[in-house]
This record gives C-alpha cells, structure tokens and sequence, in this order.
C-alpha cells in the first residue's frame, strides 16, 4: 500500500471494552507515528449506542490519554495530534441485525471516498463476539460492502477477532461464510499473539541461532512446557468466560500458536502463506494423550468461588485452567512431549516457553512480563533481553507491535501473523478431541494464588 492511499476503517463494536483498551490507542500510535497519512484516512465507529461525534470523540480522548506519554514524543505534539486524529472519525449507530444500518454505513463509505477524491481501501474490523460474526457479514454482503473499487487502487479486507466459532462445527459454517463473501486473501483472522514481536523473535530463534539448529530435535530434546498462566480472574467477564473456559480463550489459539512456532519447520520461503502452511503443519500433527486414570495426562480445573462470579452459571463446569501432554507425530518431534499448560488466579503471571534438553539444560522463552530468553547450560545460568536479540537481528525498537500490527499489516496485506483458514480448522478438531476426553475427568478446585497444577500434584 502506497503511504498516500486513502484509508478507510471500520470497526464494529466500537463502544467495546477491546475498543477502548487496544484499538483506538493502536489507531492513534499509528498515526503520532506517521504510519496513517495526515489527509489521508477515516475511521468509522459502528456499535448500537446513540452517541453524536462530538460524545464518541470525547470517549476515544479519554482512550487515548496516555498514548506516547513516555515516547519521544513532545507533550504539545502529541495533543495537538490527538486532536487531528480525532477529527477523522464518524461515529455510526446501528444494530448488527438490522440491513438498514449497512446500507445507511455504505452512503457514508462512498462520502468519504467522494472526499478523498478517490476510491480507499476499505478494512472492516469485526470486534465482536463470534456469536455476532453471521449477521454481520450477511448483512455486509446484502448491503454491498463487501465489494472492492471498480475503478481506483481500493481493496477491501475484513478482520475477525478470536475465536473463529466456539468448535469445528462453528468455526466451518463461519468460514464457509467468509469464502462465499470474500477471498482467501482479503480475510484476516486474527489473533493477536501473533502480533507479539517478543514471540516471533524469541520463538523462532532455532531459525536463526546457529547453536540451536542441530539441537532442536527429539535426539537432544526430552520435553517442552508452554504456559500461559495469570494472577487475575476472569474480572467481570463472567457472561462470556462461562460459554468459553480457559482452553477456548487461550489454548484454542495463543498456546496452539506458540506451540507451532516453536515446532514448525523452517518455511522454504517468506512468503507469508508458507509461515501459515508451517504452522498448520504442527497442529495438524498434535497427537493427543489416551486417557489413563492412574497417570492422567489431562487435567482441568477452576479456581475456588468462580462460579459466584457474576455471570456464572451455578454450578458450573467451565475450566480456569488446563494442563495436557501432546506430541508431535513428525520424525523431527518423535516422542518428544509437549505439556501446553493455562490458568487464571494462579501465583503468577507469565507467558513462556521452557526447552528441556534430555542432559539436564534447559532454555526459557519468556514472552511476557519483560521478554528475555535464558540460557541453562551446564550450570552456568546467561540472559539476554529481547531488546538486544533485536539489535542482533536488526529489528527497529519502535516497529509496529500489537494491534498497532494487526491494522499496519492487515491495510499492507501482509497475511504472516494472521490465522488461516487451515489453521482455525485444524486447532478446533484438537480442541474438540480435547474436550470429549476430559468429559470423565473431575473438574479440580485450586484456591486463589494457587501453584500452577503439574501431572500426579496437587495444586497448593
């Protein structure tokens, strides 16, 4: 995409917490640095609320209050361009069911490219929940917006949050959808650890550390651990965390992800759909465990007083946190275990990788808090941050990371860090095999501040 494209985005669900929290503030980094022309782009904000522009502009100030604080950026500028960035933005009211609501968004559309004197692109942000996704984009198909410019440079691409559906079953209707309205290449399912550029530098490092090339195998690995654990609960999120559970929220798609760019082989090229093919590879392979009462291999559990949360059902069965063991059935992972671990109101917060090698070393990915990759190796323990791994491959400080990556990527076409289709249906089928096994196991109750639960432990 050329710098001086017309842009035009729409983000439906725009009064959402995800809105708030990480949309608008990437939008405006985006644009204090100078990665959205000044002239040369809109925002549309569609949700059902009645709010004026001058309301809604107000809320995305309040959002964007802190963005650029501690940057480099003068206090003055970054003010004044707030205020800019503010003045591109329209706010729309309308019900996701209602066709009228589209056709009234595709008159506004063809004002702004009247404006621009040009046909934009067009990139439509679902920021919502899955159960919303098939009346959207019907309704986006009946109304036309779905359609690229027949005449001018404008693309139009849609972006979809996780989770693409709530199982297998689900998530192919909504595909199926999706490829009856648009093209492989205009669709961008997202999901946002793979926006992390700490995961991609740290993950991938087998790739380009030339000590670890020889050794990332089943001859020198004995198992792999990748854990997602945080200290807070689900804060509020009870109406929904309660249809979905921990191995829905995270393990569906951050964990299955971290778990294919550590195991993946070495794309032949960099071609974007050859990453994704690698990484669909990996789960494709996932051999889940059997059952085995006297060594389970598979445990789910839920923190004491969950299910007095509001919006919890009583008596509820969803999980706030799993463990299970894995390998991959390829000749570079033969048996090799893969324990892929996730849980809230544990002891600790943190996002990791940890490589133990069958003579006693280990090395520990963390992705978050503070990335850094360290290095247990005969005894001697080493660190390296993730700033100075930057710096040996040459990665710029203040490249687009996040979502300000989601929308940077997604308006460039860059389709790398965003989920295939191959990938969202190959996830669920282990997803759902997952949730048949556990049917027979008992749901264990750990207390806040719990230890992470191992295999043949009990949580403390």
């Amino acid at each position: 995409m050329e710098h001086n494209t017309p842009v035009t985005i729409v983000i439906f669900g725009a009064t959402g917490d995800l809105a708030e929290k990480k949309l608008f503030p990437a939008l405006f980094q985006l644009f204090l640095n100078n990665y959205l022309h000044e002239d040369r782009f809109a925002i549309i904000a569609f949700a059902r609320r009645p709010f004026s522009d001058e309301t809604f502009g107000a809320l995305v100030e309040e959002w964007c209050s802190s963005v650029g604080v501690d940057s480099q950026h003068d206090f003055e500028v970054v003010k004044s361009k707030l205020a800019r960035f503010l003045s591109h933005i329209r706010y729309h009211q309308g019900y996701f069911d209602q066709l009228d609501a589209y056709e009234r968004l595709n008159k506004v559309l063809a004002e702004i490219d009247e404006r621009f004197d040009e046909c934009s692109h067009k990139l439509f942000h679902l920021a919502l929940s899955p159960f919303f996704y098939e009346s959207v984009l019907e309704n986006m198909n009946k109304a036309g917006l779905h359609l690229s410019c027949v005449a001018g440079p404008g693309i139009t691409r849609v972006l979809l949050e996780k989770p693409i559906g709530i199982d297998a079953k689900s998530a192919k209707k909504i595909n199926t959808l999706l490829a009856r309205i648009f093209s492989e290449e205009q669709i961008f399912r997202i999901d946002h650890y793979l926006m992390k550029m700490p995961l991609w530098d740290l993950l991938t490092m087998h790739f380009t550390e030339p000590s670890l090339k020889d050794v990332w195998n089943h001859e020198f690995i004995d198992h792999i651990e990748l854990h997602l654990f945080e200290k807070i609960d689900i804060q509020g999120r009870g109406s929904f965390y309660d249809h979905v559970g921990a191995l829905r929220d995270v393990g569906q798609n951050h964990l299955l992800q971290m778990l294919a760019l550590v195991a993946m082989e070495k794309p032949k090229t960099d071609h974007g759909e050859a990453f994704r093919e690698e990484r669909r590879k990996v789960v494709s392979k996932l051999a889940l465990p059997k059952l085995n009462r006297k060594l389970p291999r598979l445990i789910r559990g839920q923190y004491e007083g969950y299910e007095h949360e509001e919006g919890v059902e009583a008596g509820s069965q969803t999980e706030t946190f799993f463990s299970c063991e894995a390998t991959i059935d390829t000749p570079r992972w033969k048996g090799v275990s893969f324990i892929v671990s996730a849980g809230k109101a544990l002891d600790v917060s943190v996002t990791e990788a940890v490589v133990y090698f069958k003579n006693g070393d280990r090395i520990e990915f963390r992705i978050q808090p503070d990335p850094q990759v360290t290095f247990h190796i005969g005894g001697r323990t080493d660190m390296l941050t993730w700033r100075v791994i930057q710096d040996h491959l040459g990665h710029l400080h203040n490249a687009p990371d996040g979502y300000e990556k989601v929308y940077h990527d997604a308006l460039h076409g860059e389709q790398t860090g965003f989920v295939s289709k191959g990938e969202i249906e190959a996830s669920w089928k282990c997803v759902d095999t997952l949730r048949k096994l556990w049917t027979a196991l008992p749901l264990v109750h750990y207390p806040k501040g719990s230890k992470p639960l191992h295999f043949g432990e009990k949580i403390q």
